[in-house]
């Protein structure tokens, strides 16, 4: 093997807890932790950019819309994406990968783990997953694939089963109600040649202008709406599906849903603000790391209580999950002016 691919070879894991539940940004972030890039969570576009999306099919009325963490600023093109939805057979695609993993060159792709033999420990069920890809053994007819998630695996697959699982036809013109699922086809390759080091108070610069354009200030359309107002619309809607005496289970379970994501961006986006205070040290973010930390305490609360309404649902229960909502909004509103001083601190430092 290369010295590059050995480098993949030997990698024993690295468990990334605010990642785990987006296997795209995570196959990306697995790669820049493997070859060595300084501090990789700099990179991602790690800023509260949460919305809901009008959606006629849902009781609630909405669902979550998370853009994917992409890279930001210079480095948004060593992570390209190929949609080759319209262009290529998979047969085509298949030589392309080839072609790919010959020359050393990893790629993440789009798997379904039904059909991978590593998590045959599991109950067998169909989930699109993101999996490295990383060499090729022709002769042996085996791939060798990373996956970095809540089960790691570093080893390989045979070339039959990854096919299998790689061309799965499972969520072909599936109805997701919970989320965009992207195709098989959507590969991605990510170059870390030419890096370039980051800049730690520029991208904190970045993260806090885009969340205070994307999450406190931006303004709503017909069929979007953004950030901290999303989430006092679904509040609205879940208010009014319980006046309207709705099947609370099917709300509960699509407002759970949207929690979770905002939360998990709530989560993305705090360990970005820890890691650029471990590069710079400046003072003021250690306050509203606590801040962060505190508000996160509150919306993990309301979270938990929302699973014990899956259990039991009732109008004392329903008073509680209003009630412990209403409080992580206000605390998102109060966090509000911390973010923009902060904003103007680091942008004329």
């Amino acid at each position: 093997m290369s010295k590059k691919i050995d480098c993949y070879f030997n990698f024993l894991g690295a468990y990334n807890a605010e990642l785990v539940n987006s296997c795209i940004t995570n196959c990306v972030f697995t790669i820049l932790q493997i070859e060595n890039i300084k501090t990789p969570m700099l990179y991602f576009n790690c800023s509260l950019c949460f919305c809901v999306c009008k959606a006629e099919n849902m009781v609630l009325g909405y669902s979550y819309s998370c853009a994917r963490e992409i890279l930001v600023m210079d480095y948004s093109n060593h992570v390209i994406e190929h949609n080759n939805l319209e262009l290529y057979s998979y047969e085509e695609l298949w030589e392309v990968h080839k072609t790919n993993l010959r020359n050393g060159k990893p790629i993440v792709l789009l798997c379904d783990l039904y059909y991978l033999d590593y998590y045959k420990n599991l109950r067998k069920e169909h989930r699109l997953h993101g999996i490295i890809a990383y060499a090729i053994d022709e002769e042996e007819k085996n791939i060798y694939i990373i996956d970095n998630g809540s089960q790691f695996y570093n080893g390989t697959i045979a070339v039959d089963d990854f096919k299998k699982s790689w061309t799965s036809e499972y969520f072909d013109n599936k109805c997701v109600t919970d989320a965009e699922i992207l195709s098989n086809k959507v590969w991605f390759e990510v170059i870390t040649e030419n890096w370039k080091d980051n800049e730690p108070k520029k991208m904190l610069s970045v993260n806090l202008q885009n969340t205070i354009d994307c999450y406190y200030n931006s303004e709503p359309n017909d069929e979007i709406i953004y950030g901290l107002a999303g989430l006092e619309t679904v509040l609205q809607r879940f208010q009014l599906c319980y006046e309207k005496e709705s099947d609370m289970s099917i709300v509960l379970k699509e407002l759970k849903d949207i929690i979770f994501e905002a939360v998990n961006r709530m989560k993305w986006n705090k360990a970005f603000i820890i890691s650029v205070q471990q590069e710079t040290q400046i003072p003021e973010l250690n306050n509203y790391i606590c801040r962060i930390e505190s508000d996160l305490s509150q919306w993990n609360a309301f979270y938990n209580l929302l699973l014990k309404g899956n259990v039991i649902f009732n109008d004392a229960l329903y008073q509680k999950i209003v009630y412990k909502f209403a409080i992580c909004l206000k605390n998102e509103h109060n966090r509000e002016l911390m973010t923009k001083k902060l904003a103007q601190i680091v942008r004329f430092d």
